[in-house]
């Protein structure tokens, strides 16, 4: 594949803007097709003409109207656009006719023509566009719908307005080009405001291309690609479907503003880091107001304590605990053990001489029972009472004190179970004293035999 380009070619590109040109011969000898991309001030300049005439005489043609249009766009930045663009056609399509009345080899041809000026700025992007003949212009958007720029000047697109068959011969020739007595102010869809939006792909190209590749295939074929890598697919995939023209086609990528470019994101990050920020502090601060807790009082900032419930204590049954002992005078001054898990406990090796008396062995209660030390019985002091509330101290002697001497203790309310001794409890609880004036034992110990003292 051959490839014939001017020497201006080169793409262009910046912050903002991702730009690609390709122009080729294709099948032909020579390249008649001319592009040109010109990066002003606050501008990007692009142009793309397709000379008739055939040969050199075609190329002349493209590369005259292409360079007097340039000079034109670049010497007159600071005018309205539309002005702009139709002053630098003026002056083209006068060049032109100037080459046609010097050589009569150039009375017979002409050039199409796109010229567009991208401006951009803080809003967006416009493309200012002016067209002459049979060359187009599309726009690709970030959403991938695709639309053609004005229409062509040619018959077959005069008849298709007009309801009239596009297939007649004749329909492919131009109605308006550069070279032939014009008014360029009264040439229909010349001039044409197209605003860009991020990501938007502008795309002029000659017939050589827009002929032979379908809307479908320019669709695939830009998406994904750059600026560069798009024109180029574009022009191989034409000459692939059988074009027999030259290959031309500017790509223009409007590419999104890049974060750095965006003065307001740090201030917008400031203004809510310092919302964040107050928020936490309230919600640390005034947290129980806001949610209705205590009143509005700040929270305090002391770690809780630990409490404990009564939940969380273990349950202890009384079974669990040792037996407890308690003394409890009587008419005969034995001490009774009243363990809290109502057994009686009854001393193991407990003795005492009564004048009258024979001493007898005590059945001994169950081991569960049973205490590990003997209870020796504690008279009070002559003459004077036993405390209320305290239990006597054992007598060193073993010999009771004189049942005169103590008053006996209420009767308990209640008798507690008897074990297991085979000995029947007394029907009050409280054994009767004995005619002999020695009160019986405790109800788990069974009554003394009276005998006769030495």
């Amino acid at each position: 594949m051959s490839r014939s380009v001017t020497a201006r070619i080169k793409p262009v590109s910046s912050a903002r803007i991702d730009s690609g040109i390709v122009s080729v011969a294709g099948v032909r000898p020579q390249n008649e097709d001319r592009v040109d991309l010109y990066q002003g001030s606050n501008e990007l300049i692009g142009l793309l003409a397709d000379g008739m005439g055939g040969g050199d005489i075609g190329a002349t043609m493209s590369d005259q109207a292409v360079r007097v249009a340039r000079e034109s766009l670049r010497d007159s930045p600071h005018d309205e656009p539309r002005l702009r663009l139709e002053r630098a056609f003026r002056l083209a399509n006068q060049a032109l006719c100037n080459l046609m009345q010097v050589s009569s080899r150039y009375r017979e041809s002409g050039s199409t023509l796109i010229g567009m000026l991208l401006q951009t700025g803080p809003s967006g992007a416009i493309a200012h566009i002016g067209k002459l003949g049979d060359s187009r212009a599309y726009v690709l958007t970030a959403h991938g719908g695709l639309r053609q720029i004005g229409r062509d000047h040619t018959h077959g697109e005069e008849w298709r307005s007009a309801g009239e068959g596009v297939q007649a011969p004749g329909a492919e020739e131009l109605t308006y080009a550069l070279g032939s007595e014009l008014q360029i102010e009264q040439v229909p869809d010349f001039y044409h405001a197209v605003p860009l939006q991020e990501g938007d792909t502008l795309l002029l190209c000659s017939d050589g291309l827009s002929s032979f590749v379908s809307e479908d295939e320019l669709v695939a074929l830009v998406t994904r690609s750059s600026a560069q890598q798009a024109a180029e697919r574009l022009v191989r995939r034409a000459l692939r479907n059988g074009s027999d023209d030259n290959v031309s086609a500017i790509v223009i990528r409007y590419r999104p503003r890049s974060p750095a470019a965006r003065p307001w994101i740090v201030p917008t990050a400031l203004i809510g880091l310092a919302l964040l920020l107050l928020i936490t502090g309230a919600f640390m601060f005034w947290g129980d107001a806001v949610f209705g807790q205590g009143g509005g009082a700040p929270v305090n900032p002391v770690a809780p304590v630990a409490t404990i419930t009564s939940d969380a204590l273990p349950v202890v049954s009384p079974e669990s605990f040792p037996p407890t002992v308690t003394f409890a005078p009587t008419s005969t001054r034995v001490a009774t053990a009243t363990p809290s898990s109502t057994h009686t406990a009854t001393p193991t090796s407990t003795q005492r001489t009564t004048p009258g008396v024979r001493p007898t062995r005590v059945p001994q209660p169950p081991p569960s029972a049973t205490l590990s030390q003997p209870l020796p019985v504690v008279p009070p002091p002559t003459g004077a009472p036993p405390p209320p509330t305290e239990v006597p101290p054992p007598s060193p002697t073993g010999v009771p004190p004189s049942p005169t001497e103590v008053p006996p203790p209420p009767p308990p309310k209640e008798a507690p179970p008897m074990p297991p001794t085979g000995v029947p409890p007394s029907p009050t609880g409280v054994p009767p004293p004995s005619p002999t004036g020695v009160p019986p034992s405790p109800t788990e110990v069974p009554p003394l035999t009276p005998t006769e003292t030495p």
